[in-house]
């Protein structure tokens, strides 16, 4: 219960309270400084968790898991094992992990039957009832080196034990095979399970397959750390951030097929994004949170890890000012399910890599604030990826420096495991992209498939924000190619403009430049509001997208449109503008080109907001009185031309 020291022998003497350089490493310390760390007590062909496979039921009743067998060659009869939660990301969900024993192994057929009462619960697994790629996660939990850690609770904190490499560079370190009960110090900075701690350059550093239980704060953190392997890891019921670094300065370290479930807040501030303490708001979409993979530099690589049931996030990319531009190493095969909110960059600075990072094969789903909330960020792809199942899919909004790239990916509004498995038990099926339409970029889809929506919840929808939104309107248009609406988006959720009835421009309009989206029968063409001031001059025929609705967007089938914004200089009199093309003619207010932002400082006077296709306008400018005015010059500010081939651009 004591603090520990460390005395470096070059600077100190042992024992010698009054050296300056003696280093306080706290309570219950396992600590290599200067060094070799080497446990290699497991298998390294066992893999350290699998997929379920089937079960076997009798009678409706599960008393038999079916797994790889390469997974059951390494349990035992006796074995603990954890099934993670497959529920939706909830007060429920969160803690519906499956704890069961080995009772009998047939390695051959990758069976494992259960200790005890058989389990009427119905599992997620690969041959179903809903799709084999949310199947449940199965680890295993034993390990035959054990380090437990006796706590003291007292007002700082639980203190377990904790285990640091400490400052030693150039060192090949491994753990691996090791079970960490009990470890970590809530609310204490530096003190985890297993920490690397400023050791510079540590290539070819191994922590891997070991199992990190109940631990008090964090699970693995690499701390000013390069080169460390962390790989095939699980931990179960932890406390704050799990798989971590810490401060952005760490490179090259390599996150493998780690497993995080049950993540958990800290009781006790830290001080860091792990305690709502920081911030005071508790409030899991804007305030501090838990996340199970904690990324501060993007320069590292993440591939094939899960984070199940987390009260957090899965994976946060929280960047200090230095990595917010970070280049992405590699983020592949990866997977957050079952928690609050899938992947983040909010809140923080944001991340907007400086080179094509790609999120890749990235499976995000049945998390219960949002699947992916990309805020003050963008300029990456996530590519061939499945959202689905989540509260609301997408949060894409304030990318201040580029735009977010949907591509080769299916958003899904409610599976059928969701259908199928959970039934009433299911509570989400929210929209699927949210974006704002009136601040910097917007995203850009690209071969994206938007399945099961209906009602109310739509497929994109649309808001403005009235914070950071611009109040002239309309920024570039959410850019979708090749999107596809499948048969089982119906009703308004096929309406991609936004219904809102305050703080909505004038000028509303999307295209569908492939003709994959729009009405079924229908070519490529441009959504636009029924308001005369915006089709005026449009001559293919335009039909309402939802007749028989209270929707008020037109399809306009064959057009090529392009909006512009017109500012007349020096001329406080034009107050209005008729503009003609020699066949039609329409006189546009100025007063109409407004964002109607309840707040009228916010509001721009000076343009008028115009949609037009190719061709040849005059305009004149009017005042109130319908006096002609002269302005000295006239400026334009022009939207994106459109997007299909064979299009004239005005």
């Amino acid at each position: 219960s004591e603090d520990v020291f460390y005395f470096p022998h070059d600077m100190c003497t042992l024992g010698d309270t009054t050296c300056q350089h003696r280093k306080n490493v706290g309570k219950k310390p396992i600590v290599v400084a200067g060094g070799t760390i080497d446990i290699r007590a497991i298998d390294p062909t066992c893999p350290s968790w699998t997929t379920l496979k089937d079960v076997g039921k009798s009678s409706n009743v599960v008393k038999r898991f079916v797994v790889d067998p390469d997974f059951a060659r390494c349990v035992r009869p006796g074995d603990e094992l954890l099934i993670t939660t497959d529920s939706f990301g909830d007060t429920n969900g969160w803690d519906n992990h499956f704890e069961w024993t080995a009772e009998a192994v047939d390695i051959a057929a990758g069976v494992i039957d259960m200790v005890g009462d058989a389990s009427t619960r119905v599992f997620a697994t690969e041959a179903g009832p809903g799709e084999s790629i949310y199947a449940a996660e199965v680890a295993l939990l034993r390990r035959d080196v054990i380090f437990e850690g006796h706590s003291i609770a007292n007002e700082a904190g639980i203190i377990g034990g904790h285990f640091m490499i400490f400052h030693t560079r150039d060192v090949v370190q491994t753990i691996e095979g090791v079970a960490f009960h009990n470890f970590g110090q809530d609310g204490i900075l530096g003190r985890y399970p297993v920490h690397f701690h400023k050791c510079e350059d540590s290539y070819n550093s191994k922590v891997s397959r070991n199992v990190i239980r109940n631990s008090n704060q964090r699970c693995i953190l690499i701390h000013g750390t390069n080169g460390v392997t962390v790989e095939e890891n699980v931990a179960f019921q932890t406390k704050g951030h799990c798989f971590a670094t810490e401060d952005g300065s760490e490179v090259d370290n390599h996150f493998l097929r780690n497993l995080g479930a049950a993540q958990r807040m800290l009781e006790f501030s830290n001080g860091q994004s792990d305690s709502f303490e920081a911030v005071g708001v508790n409030d899991l979409l804007h305030a501090n949170s838990l996340t199970t993979y904690w990324i501060r530099n993007a320069q590292n690589y993440f591939i094939g890890n899960v984070a199940a049931g987390s009260k957090g996030a899965g994976f946060w990319f929280d960047m200090v000012i230095e990595t917010s531009f970070s280049p992405l190493f590699k983020f592949e095969d990866n997977v957050a399910h079952s928690c609050a909110t899938g992947l983040l960059t909010y809140p923080g600075r944001g991340w907007t890599p400086s080179n094509s990072a790609v999120l890749e094969n990235t499976r995000i789903y049945k998390n219960s604030i949002v699947g992916m909330l990309i805020i003050f960020g963008g300029g990456f792809t996530v590519k061939n990826s499945i959202i689905a199942d989540n509260t609301l899919q997408i949060q894409d909004m304030f990318q201040r420096y580029d735009a977010t790239v949907v591509e080769d990916t299916v958003i899904i509004g409610r599976s059928q495991d969701a259908k199928n498995r959970l039934g009433a038990l299911f509570l989400g099926s929210g929209e699927g992209i949210r974006y704002n339409y009136n601040t910097y970029h917007n995203p850009k889809l690209r071969n994206v498939t938007f399945s099961e929506y209906g009602g109310t919840k739509k497929a994109l929808k649309q808001y403005a924000d009235t914070v950071f939104g611009d109040p002239i309107g309309m920024r570039q248009p959410l850019s979708a190619i090749d999107v596809t609406f499948d048969s089982t988006v119906t009703g308004s959720a096929r309406d991609p403009l936004s219904t809102e009835t305050v703080n909505t421009p004038w000028t509303m309009y999307l295209e569908d430049p492939s003709g994959t989206f729009g009405p079924v029968g229908k070519g490529p063409g441009f959504f636009v509001k029924n308001t005369n001031r915006l089709t005026r001059f449009i001559s293919e025929p335009c039909s309402l997208l939802l007749p028989g609705t209270s929707s008020d967007t037109l399809f306009c089938e064959g057009s090529c449109l392009r909006n512009v914004l017109i500012y007349p200089k020096n001329c406080a009199s034009c107050t209005k503008l008729l503009l003609s093309d020699g066949t039609k003619s329409f006189e546009y207010i100025r007063t109409d080109s407004l964002i109607q932002y309840s707040d009228t400082s916010r509001l721009d006077t000076k343009h008028f907001d115009v949609l037009l296709p190719p061709g040849n306008y005059q305009g004149t400018f009017k005042n109130n009185h319908n006096g002609v005015v002269q302005p000295s010059h006239v400026d334009f500010m022009w939207r994106n031309p459109p997007q299909r081939q064979g299009c004239t651009a005005l």
